[in-house]
């Protein structure tokens, strides 16, 4: 769900006032309202003061979720932050709808701004300010909230992050088309000077768009920590009158492997489909490797072995 547009809000009784984003005084007035019947909105508890002179909704915020109260915010922090501004970082990443490895935590919106060395801007709790360069290619535009472009917004996290998660970040933008390949090389070529620069390029010259979910972005990645080949990415297999995509397939071991949330197991039919899905696999020689969030976090290494000992297995029958 992208931030509600204001001018497709309901309208307070003023009609005019949106009540699906914050907004300053000076807004209010000049859509009709006057200063006292804000303080009075406020008193009664129509809206809510998010800062100084900044008010939502109070209907509006009790209904929204994390990620649109963050914004919210974020629309706060712009108001109060220095001009030329963007929303970045994780603030960005919520606007771009990316996935992250676990969820994000609250926390106060993230600024860039470029400016001069000798600029003072004061200290907030409001929001934290990142000084750096914002050439035109690192920009989104089109959107409501002035934000870094997807693939910058993926170096700028990567570079503080550890591999796996600047990995699930990397798909993420690559699987919704927010970005390509290119688009995200370009940005760490940008950056490369920067802080943490070298393990934003680990994630991004390791990213793949065929990765699926954050989960297969995550195998992907502790595999290959474990020294276990790179397999290719959603495969489709004919069998039969059958077409099956593959998560993993490592062709030369004649192993498949399957990133499983289980969580479509909950339908009976479903768990049957998948049943037979796997034993006509089996039944052409492959060797079948199931990889659970639970494994993949818990133990790794346990995950590798039992790749390499399927592995083993499909070379003993050839």
């Amino acid at each position: 769900m992208r931030l509600p547009h204001t001018q497709q809000a309901a309208l307070m009784a003023t009609d005019a006032l949106p009540l699906d984003a914050a907004f300053t005084y000076a807004q209010a007035t000049a859509l009709g309202a006057c200063a006292d019947e804000v303080r009075a909105w406020v008193r009664t508890g129509r809206l809510r003061r998010l800062s100084r002179g900044v008010f939502v909704d109070h209907d509006f915020w009790q209904g929204a979720d994390d990620r649109i109260r963050h914004l919210t915010l974020a629309q706060t922090a712009l108001h109060h932050g220095p001009p030329g501004a963007v929303l970045s970082h994780g603030s960005a990443a919520r606007v771009h709808e990316l996935e992250p490895l676990d969820p994000w935590k609250p926390e106060v919106p993230t600024l860039t701004a470029t400016l001069a060395r000798s600029a003072r801007v004061p200290g907030t709790s409001r929001y934290q300010l990142h000084r750096a360069a914002l050439p035109e290619a690192h920009l989104h535009h089109g959107g409501l909230l002035p934000v870094t472009a997807a693939a910058r917004t993926v170096v700028d996290l990567a570079r503080a992050l550890p591999m796996a998660e600047g990995v699930v970040l990397a798909d993420s933008a690559l699987r919704l088309k927010l970005c390509s390949l290119d688009d995200l090389h370009q940005a760490y070529l940008d950056c490369q000077t920067w802080p943490g620069a070298l393990s934003a390029g680990r994630a991004v010259f390791f990213a793949d768009p065929l990765s699926e979910s954050p989960l297969e972005s995550l195998v992907r990645v502790r595999l290959q920590e474990c020294s276990v080949p790179a397999p290719r990415l959603q495969v489709p297999l004919q069998v039969g009158e059958y077409t099956y995509r593959l998560d993993f397939l490592w062709e030369e071991h004649r192993t498949i492997g399957e990133a499983d949330g289980l969580s479509k197991y909950d339908d009976p039919s479903v768990l049957r489909a998948e049943k037979l899905r796997e034993d006509r696999l089996r039944d052409l020689g492959y060797e079948f490797v199931r990889i659970t969030w639970q494994d993949i976090r818990a133990d790794p290494d346990a995950v590798a072995r039992r790749v390499w000992r399927a592995f083993g297995r499909a070379h003993q029958r050839m």
